[in-house]
């Protein structure tokens, strides 16, 4: 059911990725991007850690969940701010 959850959110990373796109320069959009999957992969390593070691702290879980849906949806939207920046740094001759 986690996976199924997990994909979905993917769906808002792709509305994310698309204002991230139009609304920021490329360069700073990938920082953004790279910035928030790095916080998103902290927060779900310290989750996971505190949870296979027994924890039954409500934060570190919370922190378990919101850093696996993030980065599920820092996923879909960096992929379209890359996407995006590299159609436009390479030439139409390299690309062909």
């Amino acid at each position: 059911s986690q996976l199924l959850i997990g994909a979905l959110w993917e769906i808002p990373g792709n509305a994310m990725g698309f204002l991230i796109g139009f609304t920021l320069p490329r360069k700073l959009g990938m920082k953004v991007y790279l910035l928030s999957q790095a916080l998103f992969m902290a927060s779900f390593i310290t989750g996971a850690r505190a949870v296979s070691h027994g924890s039954n702290n409500v934060f570190m879980e919370m922190s378990l969940y919101v850093g696996y849906y993030g980065i599920k949806t820092m996923g879909s939207a960096g992929f379209c701010v890359v996407y995006t920046y590299s159609s436009e740094v390479y030439p139409t001759e390299a690309r062909a």
